[in-house]
């Protein structure tokens, strides 16, 4: 990873994007591009005000930056909605790796529109990484995800690419359907019954996993295999949880396409759910 693009709020909970921006451009010798965004529905005298503190904010840090840590550093502060202005700075830079601070608590405006992460996941070129947690050292465990779709091949394919798998525990993640579950708690099924159908339906779908990693050119994956019991965002989180994953990707686009952006997608409710980091995999472009 060449270049990574930071996108500051200049919030307190910014800082978790920018150590985390700060550790992986040591760790792979990356530059940096400090952003902020200035909201160009105000005054044009406000504008101009938050301009030249918002300037001498990221001077300062890009200054400090490469003092400390030896990180090359750039500052861009363009005038914008917040969103267009990371989309279009991210199409002028062309950057290997966006990096976001966590969302803020929802109010009544995210709670419909969504936080920029969310808003700018479905039309980016470039990966995202939500920086939710605070940044201690490299990732220990990354747990990729994969519905088995093409476009999750290729997401996985991406991340390979961006050299970011060197953690200690590298998994493929994958909650499988178990479509008489339910059935066998709600009429009484035996344990015995219970634990023999999961089984089956376990190996069933780690022979396809199998297969699939195959394809996709991943040579002995350390699988987990979870079958689906609430939802597949909150049975991600939670396996997640459990098997104490630091770094959690996930690929914007799935089985059903494009629709998986909408909102109640399962892309967009592990972003909007997650207290660790999320990296979000757009499909290559054509």
């Amino acid at each position: 990873m060449q270049h990574l693009l930071v996108a500051l709020d200049l919030s307190e909970r910014a800082d978790r994007a920018l150590r985390r921006a700060v550790l992986l451009a040591r760790q792979y010798g990356s530059r940096l591009t400090l952003a902020h965004v200035i909201d160009d529905d105000q005054p044009a005298w406000l504008q101009d005000r938050q301009r030249m503190q918002a300037r001498m904010i990221l001077n300062r840090l890009a200054a400090t930056l490469h003092a400390m840590d030896g990180v090359t550093c750039q500052v861009r502060v363009p005038t914008a909605p917040t969103d267009e202005g990371l989309i279009g700075l991210a199409a002028e830079l062309s950057p290997d790796l966006l990096i976001v601070g966590p969302r803020r608590p929802q109010g009544l405006t995210t709670l419909f529109r969504g936080t920029t992460g969310e808003r700018t996941v479905g039309v980016m070129a470039c990966p995202i990484l939500m920086a939710n947690a605070l940044a201690a050292g490299p990732y220990q465990h990354v747990a990729q995800t994969s519905d088995k779709s093409p476009a999750s091949a290729d997401a996985l394919q991406r991340f390979r690419n961006l050299g970011l798998s060197g953690s200690d525990r590298n998994s493929l993640l994958h909650i499988f359907d178990a479509p008489a579950l339910s059935a066998t708690t709600s009429f009484g099924t035996g344990k015995g019954e219970r634990d023999h159908y999961l089984k089956n339906e376990r190996n069933r779908a780690n022979l396809m996993l199998e297969d699939f990693a195959n394809a996709a050119a991943i040579a002995n994956p350390d699988t987990i295999l979870r079958p689906l019991e609430t939802s597949y965002a909150n049975d991600i989180l939670l396996a997640a949880e459990e098997e104490m994953v630091d770094l959690l990707v996930i690929s914007t686009h799935g089985r059903g396409g494009i629709a998986k952006l909408m909102l109640g997608s399962v892309a967009q409710n592990i972003i909007g759910k997650a207290q660790i980091d999320v990296l979000a995999i757009p499909p290559r472009q054509s």
